[in-house]
């Protein structure tokens, strides 16, 4: 992850130095970013199919000579763009299919672990990852065009040596492909693809939390940008500042996420989902009634802490509940959505800047975020009052909103409703 953020900085510099021109940085940014968009569906086949380790292995490798390939062409003074873009590409491609392929290998090596424990090292580095890349990125950079390029050729040595000495137990359930998968009507890839969005529609939690995360990503991404653009009297220290924001308090949710977890289990599903919504919201109206940096970073700050405990519990759900077969399918789909819907978040941010400017527009992705609370909550509470059973009963016997809501995000059982109501039709025909 540090080495896909410090060349996300890296391949777009060299490609300026390289040719001056905007719409050649632009081409290769495009370049580096489009395969989260094309290579998450096959990625997640590829990694239930095949052993993850050795999908990373490749991967690594692939990185590795990409990046090294762009030194040794800049040391012989024989870059091209066109040699710069083909690298961009493979670095895009293959760190997606790294990190698919990774949460499979966590499951497979870490059986007896409880998943949240297990997943806490990777989401910290990818939050710190965030936090330092971009800045380490330039930084190397700046001592030298093939210096970022070099130490990353190292970092995916480092970690394809790494690699090596980890074994996968070969007892991991796989990906069937079969002479009846490819006998199928529809091609084997696109019959495992189905595979996977069933199961994922098929669990409850993952379903609303993949549109509750594609809604909160797109505001708070939107929210970056307008301030990026109502940022040319800050200085450059005052922008790091509220960017890092998000990635320091990222580090500190999946830190604690474990231990908020084991606290109140209870909080690990639904409630999350309907904090994150609300505290998104309260995220928003801080940078709407203040538009000014501090308030932008408190709002970045907010958004960090919640998003990474929520990324936390989705991934312990997909380690937990999820086929072991199916899961790098099941993420990379949930990825694959979230990831196209960030995608418009920069010309959302721009159009609304462009239009409105950005008082308005912060406050128009506030009012659209409070719209997707309440209906967020509102299908909660749907959910309740539909798991009661509210229909059947007389009137004074359905419970009250906040009891049905309750219900709908798993906070209070069905069962121990339907006692209470029990109890209170004896204690009514005793009086």
């Amino acid at each position: 992850m540090l080495g896909t953020r410090t060349l996300g900085v890296a391949y777009p510099l060299l490609a300026l130095a390289l040719t001056g021109s905007a719409a050649e940085v632009g081409w290769v940014g495009f370049i580096l970013t489009v395969p989260s968009l094309v290579m998450y569906l096959p990625a997640g086949v590829v990694a239930d199919r095949f052993s993850p380790r050795i999908v990373m292995l490749v991967s690594e490798g692939a990185r590795g000579i990409a990046a090294f390939s762009v030194f040794a062409a800049m040391a012989w003074a024989e870059l091209g763009v066109t040699h710069l873009k083909i690298a961009a590409f493979v670095e895009g491609a293959t760190w997606v299919m790294y990190a698919v392929a990774e949460t499979a290998l966590i499951r497979s090596i870490a059986p007896g672990t409880p998943p949240d424990r297990a997943l806490t090292g990777s989401e910290t580095a990818s939050h710190v990852a965030v936090l330092t890349g971009r800045p380490l990125g330039g930084l190397l950079f700046g001592l030298g065009k093939g210096i970022p390029f070099i130490t990353n050729a190292i970092f995916f040595a480092t970690s394809f040596v790494a690699l090596l000495f980890i074994r996968e137990p070969r007892s991991r359930r796989r990906s069937e492909f079969t002479r009846e998968s490819l006998g199928s009507r529809r091609p084997a890839f696109w019959r495992e693809v189905g595979q996977g969005i069933s199961e994922l529609w098929n669990n409850e939690f993952l379903r609303q939390a993949m549109g509750v995360t594609a809604a909160t990503n797109l505001m708070v991404n939107a929210l970056i940008m307008v301030f990026l653009a109502s940022s040319a009297d800050l200085s450059p220290v005052e922008v790091g500042l509220v960017l890092a924001a998000g990635g320091l308090s990222g580090s500190v949710g999946s830190g604690i996420a474990s231990r908020v977890f084991r606290w109140k289990p209870s909080l690990q599903r639904f409630p999350l989902l309907f904090a994150q919504v609300w505290i998104w919201v309260i995220a928003l109206l801080v940078a709407a009634l203040a538009p000014r940096p501090y308030s932008f970073g408190l709002a970045t700050l907010l958004t960090g802490v919640t998003g990474s405990i929520s990324n936390m519990a989705i991934r312990t759900e997909e380690m937990s509940n999820v086929r072991e077969d199916l899961v790098a399918r099941v993420m990379s789909i949930h990825r694959l959505v979230v990831h196209g819907v960030v995608c418009l978040a920069a010309p959302l941010g721009g159009l609304l800047v462009t239009r409105f400017g950005p008082a308005q527009a912060t406050v128009i992705l506030m009012a659209a975020m409070l719209f997707v609370a309440v209906c967020a909550t509102l299908a909660w509470l749907v959910r309740g009052r539909r798991l009661s059973g509210v229909r059947s009963l007389p009137h004074k016997s359905r419970p009250p909103l906040k009891t049905s809501l309750r219900i709908g995000l798993d906070l209070e059982m069905v069962d121990a409703l339907k006692t209470k109501q029990i109890e209170n039709s004896r204690q009514s025909v005793l009086v």
